[in-house]
């Protein structure tokens, strides 16, 4: 990966790229032809681009693993959703609601977490359910602030 950040935590990711888990190089100044074909031959042709290849498909390989069943992420996965679900009285309704009506979220099938979260992070029906959860959100925080201005409280 060749990073060029420009602006917020764009700084911070590249420098993770390129000096922590060292996947990838940061280009630090003005982007020039020189400094681009530079930076494209280093990564493609010289033995550091290999080794910097190489570290990348491990990193790819570990994270495949960490999303399969077994794997840290997975396992994190459910233990966040096994700590968050005794908070709900009635997850059937809540489920319903979330997923059918509201239409802001995916039932999780068992053994099919890779899929749900590939299908709202990627797919095209999880993008419109983002936008239907903001604009539902906007609409609960204009309902909060209009409530707000309502109860005036008097000393």
């Amino acid at each position: 990966m060749i990073c060029r950040p420009f602006s917020g935590d764009q700084k911070i990711i590249s420098r993770y790229v390129s000096h922590v888990w060292r996947v990838g190089i940061e280009l630090e100044n003005v982007i020039e032809r020189g400094e681009i074909e530079r930076a494209i031959k280093l990564m493609m042709v010289e033995k550091e681009g290999e080794e910097i290849r190489q570290r990348a498909a491990d990193v790819k390989l570990e994270l495949q693993l960490s999303v399969q069943k077994g794997g840290s992420s997975y396992n994190s996965l459910n233990e966040l959703v096994e700590f968050i679900v005794p908070f709900f009285g009635d997850q059937n309704l809540n489920v319903r609601y979330v997923c059918d009506v509201w239409n802001v979220g995916l039932e999780l099938e068992s053994g099919k977490i890779e899929k749900a979260i590939r299908k709202l992070m990627v797919d095209r029906e999880g993008e419109e359910m983002r936008k239907r959860a903001k604009h539902l959100k906007q609409k609960v925080d204009m309902s909060l602030k209009e409530a707000r201005l309502l109860f005036i409280p008097r000393f």
